[in-house]
């Protein structure tokens, strides 16, 4: 059991690492990202790392297909709903602030989570 746990594991940091490689390649081809992204959904349903880096993606993309494919709204909400169920994942975390610091334009909020981010991790940190 354990080591198929740990084939599954490899198999998805391979997955989420060449998505990461796409998303952030010179000449990143969008379309092939949101196929790449739906296929590796479906593999991986609500997986943290495949969250943060389809959250990323989204918050960058410029195709005018892919950005007409969802709202705004709808990728909020889905980090908010991620970050509200995976509370520990600081990557998720990082990608609320940029969300809100750059594509909600809430910068006051936005500074006000890093800080209590900052106190939480320091809090946690501390003996």
């Amino acid at each position: 059991m354990i080591s198929t746990v740990i084939d599954q594991l490899a198999a998805l940091r391979a997955d989420t690492d060449a998505l990461a490689d796409m998303i952030h390649a010179d000449d990143c081809d969008e379309i092939a990202i949101c196929v790449k992204c739906k296929e590796l959904v479906q593999k991986y349903p609500a997986n943290p790392l495949l969250i943060s880096n389809m959250i990323a993606f989204l918050q960058i993309a410029e195709h005018k297909e892919v950005c007409s494919t969802y709202e705004t709204a709808d990728v909020k909400k889905l980090l908010m709903e991620s970050c509200a169920t995976f509370l520990d994942d600081i990557d998720l975390q990082m990608e609320r602030y940029y969300f809100m610091l750059h594509t909600d334009k809430h910068e006051k909020e936005a500074r006000q989570f890093l800080a209590d981010l900052k106190k939480d991790v320091q809090e946690t940190l501390t003996p």
